[in-house]
């Protein structure tokens, strides 16, 4: 993908498909560039479906396309994009000057068919070019390569763990190196529809300073783990689930580097929830606390969507967190607290509230 802009003549270009950034606001500037930059083409936006409602009403522009998947990333096979059209520009839009967008683009030039291919910034800069088929074909190769750290057996380990627990093409598990991944007899590893996993993953402004890989996770006998859909678990994140326990984690959320998830009875994750890192999450104590008590008191921790939780923080047995909750770093959270709660320290209390929807 070239940073020069394209010499082609603009009347050329008579139809045009966007994908849409997380930056809902920089979606609807650029959609208004392209309507200037190219009067009277078509523009199509490929967009998820949480995302959809909010650009039937602001995007009057485009002609919307549903995306089934959390990311776009090259390991995305084309046939499962059955409605997306051949078109004459195909754009990946950045929220910066495209750092960290190697997957966006390796994206687009293996499962969009277009004749040229560019991007806009985050300074609403638009550059294209056509792309040969020998460098579009090299481009997407070394990008299939990094999703596994450029590791054949990381790349067996996934196709072998995706077909296992997948149903079709539209489910996915992408693991890095070392990751290890158990699921005993009689235990369960649910994917939802549309569900990529990603083991190990390392953001691309990340990848620097932090490897791919590590994550070991663990489902005893007659436990289970679900994702409900698309989900990152960011590398050396551990998960062990023990005999007869549940875990479930929503669509769109991912768990950040080093943190550690134990469950002897259930923890529930909502859609959306971002958990930072060296995090820890357990519904027991593991032992007796009182030498003449027998028993292990355990219960559930449940988390709604779109919650954030702080780095270093810990989530303790019987907690339900509402939606749109923050937790503060370093919290320790040991009660429960409702929706938009605002809360931190040790113990964590109520701090703020935010506004609701």
């Amino acid at each position: 993908m070239t940073a020069r802009v394209s010499l082609v003549n603009d009347q050329k270009i008579k139809s045009i498909l966007l994908l849409r950034s997380a930056d809902l606001a920089l979606t609807i500037h650029a959609l208004d560039l392209l309507a200037k930059q190219f009067p009277g083409a078509k523009v199509f936006l490929l967009t998820q479906r949480p995302v959809l409602d909010f650009f039937k009403s602001q995007a009057a522009r485009a002609e919307l396309i549903e995306y089934p998947f959390r990311d776009f990333h090259p390991g995305i096979d084309p046939l499962t994009l059955p409605g997306v059209p051949r078109v004459d520009l195909a754009l990946a839009l950045y929220k910066n000057q495209g750092e960290g967008y190697e997957e966006v683009n390796a994206f687009l030039l293996a499962c969009i068919r277009a004749r040229f291919f560019g991007r806009i910034n985050g300074a609403l800069d638009l550059a294209f070019r056509s792309v040969p088929a020998v460098m579009r074909r090299a481009i997407v190769l070394k990008n299939i390569c990094k999703l596994y750290d450029y590791h054949p057996g990381a790349a067996l380990r996934s196709r072998h763990l995706s077909r296992r627990y997948g149903r079709n093409s539209r489910q996915m598990i992408l693991c890095g190196p070392g990751c290890r991944i158990r699921v005993e007899n009689s235990g369960k590893l649910n994917l939802g529809a549309n569900a990529i996993v990603r083991f190990g993953y390392v953001p691309g402004e990340w990848q620097t300073i932090q490897r791919p890989g590590g994550v070991a996770v663990r489902i005893h006998r007659g436990a289970e783990l679900t994702f409900s859909g698309s989900v990152n678990l960011f590398s050396n994140v551990k998960i062990l689930v023990f005999p007869c326990a549940r875990m479930s984690i929503g669509e769109g959320s991912y768990v950040a580097f080093g943190t550690r998830i134990f469950v002897q009875d259930s923890i529930e994750i909502g859609r959306n929830c971002a958990i930072s890192w060296d995090v820890e999450l357990a519904d027991s104590d593991f032992h007796r606390v009182k030498f003449e008590d027998a028993r292990v008191r355990r219960s559930g921790i449940r988390i709604g969507d779109q919650v954030w939780i702080g780095a270093g923080s810990r989530i303790l047995k019987g907690v339900t967190l509402g939606n749109h909750v923050t937790v503060g770093a370093g919290s320790v959270v040991t009660r429960d607290f409702p929706d938009h709660s605002v809360i931190a320290g040790n113990p964590a209390k109520l701090i703020a509230e935010q506004p609701g929807e």
